[in-house]
Order: structure tokens, then C-alpha cells, then sequence
């Protein structure tokens, strides 16, 4: 089953459903540019999940922590939301090519994929020293 990526703020999602209601911070984390998010595909296993990091993580003025949620593919299409492969704009090419962009063009889509990015459980995080390691061995490797 394919899994989509997005970086989040784990301060948003740390208590997501309160009751079954979903918390407004987290749409903080949903802005959408032209009505589309930027997902990143996950190899079969997750083992892309931290290259993906270190290039999004190289893309910040500051290197820290990274905190993001995974969903399954199949759940964002039972949502209707369309997955379109665009290239992503992070210092890796391989990571790039396995950026998508959901189609969000309404406000209770977007609540939706909220809801089940909430439902995935809390956030996960790789921390600020894994992180500094993992861009500088990208950087040495160029």
C-alpha cells in the first residue's frame, strides 16, 4: 500500500481529536498553494522516509527537529482528493521526483484530510542531531 508524507508542526496535531472534534490549529499546517499540498511519496517500507527529511530539512534557514505525518495513499482517494506526481523543489533530485500534490479544492476536503491525517495518530519526529547528520552526509555526498 503506498503512503504520502507531509512535514507538519507536531504542536498542531499533539492533541488533534479532542473529544472527536478536530482542533482548528491544525489547519495551520494545511495551507494550500492554488488548492494543493505537498505531499511526498514514501518508498515500500518508508526506506526514503529520511532522505526525504534531510531534503526538506536542507530547504530550512535553521536545521531542526523534523516532525511529520504519514497517510495511506487508498484513504486520500477515498476522500476524492486527486494525487498528481509534480517535481518537488528540494536540493535532491531523487527526493523530487517522488513529490505529489493533492488537490484540495474545497474546504471540507481539506477538513477531511485533516481528520485523517489526526486519525493516523500523533506526529513522529526525527530529531535536530539526526537531522544535522543526515544533511551534512547528503552535502559529502553530494
Amino acid at each position: 500500500m503506498a503512503q504520502l508524507l507531509r512535514q507538519v508542526n507536531n504542536i498542531y496535531w499533539v492533541s488533534a481529536l479532542r473529544g472527536g472534534s478536530l482542533s482548528p490549529r491544525v489547519l495551520q499546517d494545511l495551507r494550500t498553494n492554488d488548492d494543493t499540498l505537498s505531499f511526498f511519496a514514501l518508498e515500500e517500507g518508508g526506506g526514503n522516509l529520511e532522505r526525504i527529511a534531510f531534503a526538506l530539512a536542507a530547504n530550512r534557514q535553521r536545521l531542526d527537529k523534523f516532525e511529520y505525518v504519514v497517510i495511506d495513499e487508498e484513504d486520500v482517494l477515498e476522500l476524492e482528493i486527486e494525487i498528481g506526481a509534480t517535481e518537488g523543489d528540494t536540493p535532491d533530485q531523487t527526493v523530487n521526483r517522488s513529490h505529489r500534490n493533492l488537490l484540495v479544492p474545497t474546504c471540507e476536503k481539506l477538513v477531511g484530510l485533516a481528520h485523517l491525517m489526526a486519525r493516523r495518530g500523533p506526529s513522529k519526529t526525527i530529531q535536530t542531531n539526526d537531522i544535522i547528520r543526515g544533511v551534512r552526509e547528503g552535502i559529502a555526498n553530494g
